[in-house]
C-alpha cells in the first residue's frame, strides 16, 4: 500500500505506507489519527475555514505590500515607546535588528515579485561572452565554408557588425580569425 498524501509538487507520494495509511514522512508514525494541522491535513478548524477559503481565491496573495506595510507600523509603535537619550539593553537592540531584517526580506520579496529577478553582468563578463560568441563564429565559419574567399568575406561581415556594437559609448573591437 502506498501513502496517501501529496508531495509538494502535487503528485502523490510512492513511499510505503504505515497502519494509518501514511508514510514516516507524511505522518505515519502518529498514532492512527489524522493529520490536524498544517499543509497535509485533510480539514481546516472551523474557526478558520471561511478566512482559508478567501485566501484561496485572492487573486493578490502574492502581494506583500499589507505585510510590509504592518511591519513597519509594529515596529514605529515600538520604537515610540523609548525616551529619547534611553539606553536600550543588548536584548532590545537584538529585536530591533529582527525588525530590520524581517521588513528588509520583505521588501526584498516585494521588489521580486513585483519586477522579478534581475541579472546584471559587468563588462568583464560580456567580454568573455563576445570571446565565447566569437571562437563559436570561427568554429562554424571553418567547419562549413571550404572556400578560403568566402569564409574571409564572413569573418569581415561579422567583424564589421561586432565592432558596430556600442556598450559605454567605446566601439567594441572583435576580429574573428
Amino acid at each position: 500500500m502506498k501513502c496517501g498524501a501529496k508531495k509538494r509538487n502535487g503528485e502523490p507520494c510512492q513511499a510505503p505506507a504505515m497502519p494509518n495509511g501514511r508514510c514516516r514522512i507524511h505522518g505515519g508514525k502518529s498514532p492512527g489519527r489524522p493529520i490536524t494541522h498544517g499543509r497535509y491535513s485533510n480539514s481546516v478548524p472551523k474557526d478558520l475555514s471561511d478566512r482559508y477559503e478567501y485566501f484561496k481565491t485572492d487573486p493578490e496573495i502574492l502581494s506583500l505590500k499589507p505585510d510590509l506595510a504592518l511591519c513597519r507600523a509594529m515596529m514605529e509603535r515600538y520604537i515610540s515607546t523609548f525616551v529619547e537619550g534611553q539606553r536600550i539593553g543588548a536584548g532590545v537592540a537584538d529585536e530591533l535588528r529582527a525588525w530590520f531584517d524581517s521588513i528588509g526580506r520583505l521588501a526584498e520579496r516585494c521588489d521580486k515579485i513585483l519586477n522579478g529577478e534581475r541579472y546584471t553582468i559587468n563588462v568583464a563578463g560580456l567580454q568573455a561572452i563576445m570571446a565565447q560568441i566569437v571562437d563559436i563564429i570561427s568554429s562554424a565559419i571553418e567547419e562549413h565554408i571550404p572556400d578560403a574567399k568566402t569564409a574571409d568575406k564572413l569573418r569581415d561581415s561579422i567583424s564589421r557588425g561586432l565592432a558596430g556594437i556600442h556598450g559605454t559609448g567605446d566601439s567594441a573591437k572583435a576580429e574573428i580569425k
